[in-house]
């Protein structure tokens, strides 16, 4: 890692949440590096926010492998497919420029797109917030509420539903709580698959179970350690779910389980609304019935990641004015 921290074409570098930023020198454009878990064959893959495109080059790099076995070496080959080529300009005597970056899916948006009519005030501080902490979560926000504006779009609410269904999916990540066990259901599936294939099928035409001898108790082992993952690294959706809204109130304040239970019921109302219309199992769906499910997801999310006070102190002022001139008329 310290290699690939110490670049001679990198200005700066810092750590963030998703992995690491940095800057190339003469180039004031911030690159994040966002690394995860690869759930299925381990390791780290490694997503940037921009590609590299010098005048040396035909088109932008895209890595063709934004993966490593380890998270050093992920963020190594990550800097390397930016730095390798501006080094390379740099040594042909051009000058860089910001026009060599080209952002990507990943890269943070400065400001929502211009939606008629304009965003409500509690989507525009939902979209900053988000972009602010979790910036590829804005943009499969703002990319649904883009959708609900294309009136000409017959199939807009369902379009503009999936997206949202996918921002709660997502959600998750914005409190850095991963959404997948570092190893793949499908490859602990397999592990048993490879023991039955080769043992055959263990119950037979005459309704007896097959005795194999030691294969039989190679299975059964397996059989216990399946389910023995199992419990302890696929939590149910509510208990994730339970995690996340946890992780997700700034407040840290402690919540009784039954509130909570409600909290929890409340969010998958609404994620099932999302998910029918989505898959177009819910074709009556009105658009105002949508733009109120919408409205309470969003009350929902801010609520916990940018909880409501009285954001205009004149508003607390006038209300203790009120207050105090009543009192004094009551006395009177």
């Amino acid at each position: 890692m310290e290699e690939a921290l110490h670049d001679s074409a990198i200005e700066r570098i810092e750590k963030t949440q998703e992995g690491y930023s940095f800057w190339l020198k003469s180039i004031p454009i911030k690159i994040s590096i966002i690394l995860s878990v690869n759930p299925s064959r381990g390791g780290f893959n490694f997503d940037l926010s921009h590609y590299i495109k010098t005048p040396s080059q035909i088109g932008p790099y895209r890595p063709s492998r934004p993966w490593g076995d380890s998270k050093d070496y992920a963020l190594n080959l990550a800097i390397s497919s930016i730095t390798q080529y501006y080094k390379q300009a740099i040594k042909e005597g051009h000058i860089p420029t910001k026009d060599w970056l080209y952002p990507t899916q990943y890269a943070p948006l400065s400001d929502p797109p211009q939606l008629e009519p304009n965003l409500e005030p509690q989507q525009k501080v939902l979209y900053q917030k988000l972009n602010e902490e979790k910036y590829f979560l804005a943009k499969i926000y703002i990319g649904g509420l883009h959708v609900l504006q294309q009136k000409d779009n017959p199939d807009q609410l369902s379009l503009a539903a999936h997206s949202l269904r996918e921002l709660m999916e997502k959600i998750p990540l914005y409190a850095d709580i991963r959404i997948k066990p570092p190893v793949s259901l499908g490859a602990k599936v397999r592990e048993i698959y490879d023991i039955w294939k080769c043992m055959g099928p263990l119950h037979q035409k005459d309704e007896t179970i097959k005795d194999t001898g030691k294969d039989n108790k190679k299975i059964t082992k397996q059989i216990d350690s399946f389910f023995e993952w199992y419990e302890n690294n696929i939590p149910t959706r509510n208990e994730q779910l339970r995690e996340t809204l946890r992780e997700l109130d700034s407040s840290r304040s402690s919540v009784p389980d039954e509130l909570e239970k409600i909290n929890i019921k409340i969010w998958d109302t609404i994620r099932t609304y999302f998910v029918k219309l989505a898959h177009h199992n819910n074709m009556e769906s009105s658009r105002e019935e949508f733009k109120g499910y919408l409205s309470a997801l969003e009350r929902f999310l801010l609520d916990r990641i940018k909880p409501r006070t009285f954001e205009d102190f004149e508003e607390i002022d006038a209300l203790i004015g009120v207050q105090t001139g009543n009192d004094k008329q009551a006395k009177d």
